[in-house]
């Protein structure tokens, strides 16, 4: 298991809300990252382009690999990304956006 499963684990609710909404922001606890894996060089930042329920991987970033793996292995998010565009993405603010286009 990767170093932050367990954060986007407890944020999977609040994704699936999001999709369901057509959207949502929040704003995550950086201490919560930090203490889980030292990433200053790379930062935590990324963006996923989810087409279809099909969550790309992203080549060196353990944040979005861990949280790919998280939305993998959930049955209700697949079912409810079926069909959609989605964008999740967190910058350096810490901020996890949830898009659907």
């Amino acid at each position: 298991m990767g170093k932050y499963n367990d954060i986007w684990k407890a944020e999977l609710p609040f994704i699936k809300q999001a999709i369901w909404q057509g959207s949502g922001s929040k704003k995550l606890d950086e201490a919560m990252f930090t203490h889980a894996g030292n990433r200053t060089a790379s930062g935590y930042s990324f963006r996923l382009d989810i087409i279809n329920a099909n969550v790309p991987t992203k080549q060196g970033t353990a944040v979005a690999r861990d949280l790919k793996k998280e939305l993998d292995d959930d049955p209700e998010f697949r079912k409810l990304a079926q069909g959609k565009h989605l964008v999740i993405r967190m910058g350096k603010d810490f901020q996890l956006e949830i898009q659907v286009e």
